[in-house]
């Protein structure tokens, strides 16, 4: 049987207060650099696997960061005219976050349509 009220209820509605409030600055500095690195982490990852694509004209048309280990993006531009005739391609590029190395996968247009 309990003799009084539980602890918590002893702390003051101020105390409490600040103890909840307290981490709320920190965690938007937080999700402010986090949002910075994940920008920086896209730009870096776009540029390397729009040249590593080799794709004319390319862009990102779909990135997620999401990964634990690696950042998945879509790359899409025309095929280089040595390869074929700079018909619309797309290749799934995955980025490596801790070497910057890039794999490519082509992936059929029809997907796309």
């Amino acid at each position: 049987m309990l003799s009084g009220p539980p602890r918590f209820w002893k702390l003051s509605a101020l105390a409490i207060a600040a103890l909840l409030l307290g981490n709320l600055p920190a965690d938007g500095i937080e999700r402010a650099a986090g949002e910075i690195g994940t920008e920086a982490l896209l730009k870096e990852a776009g540029a390397a696997c729009q040249i590593a694509s080799e794709l004319e004209q390319s862009r990102v048309v779909w990135s997620s960061p999401d990964y634990e280990h690696h950042a998945a993006l879509i790359v899409g531009g025309k095929s280089p005219e040595s390869e074929g005739n700079g018909e619309q391609a797309y290749k799934l590029c995955l980025f490596d976050k801790q070497t910057a190395k890039v794999e490519l996968q082509e992936i059929g247009p029809e997907l796309f349509k």
